[in-house]
């Protein structure tokens, strides 16, 4: 009997160290999943920017040739900067909902991945 009880209490105990390697290690995933995540948005934000700048400084050359004057294709397109900025803010809640929204699609993923190779284990 008492070799029973070890063997059980040896096999709870086992069980609960594999389980929390698992729970460990699935979120480690996940973490890797959302900073692979952020690292590529935080590139793409990056190129983004610097893309917007040249452009920004082709405008206000532009703007400067075409107004005979080099501060008023400066103003005119800090004006312009200023009004998408704006209209940035004025979008947030939905820029914020669409990127928590692919975050949670990462998160969840792999979990609806199990979930349903365990529903097909179960037929």
């Amino acid at each position: 009997m008492k070799n029973l009880l070890n063997n059980l209490r040896e096999s709870i105990t086992r069980y609960f160290q594999l389980r929390f390697a698992s729970i460990r290690l699935e979120l480690v995933d996940r973490i890797s999943n959302v900073m692979g995540y952020f690292t590529f948005m935080l590139i793409v934000a990056f190129l983004f920017f610097f893309a917007f700048l040249y452009f920004s400084f082709g405008l206000a050359a532009w703007l400067g040739t075409l107004l005979d004057s080099r501060f008023a294709g400066m103003f005119c397109t800090g004006g312009v900067i200023l009004v998408i900025a704006f209209i940035t803010i004025l979008l947030g809640k939905p820029i914020i909902r669409f990127f928590a929204g692919k975050l949670a699609v990462i998160m969840l993923r792999k979990r609806a991945r199990e979930d349903d190779e365990d529903e097909d284990e179960a037929l």
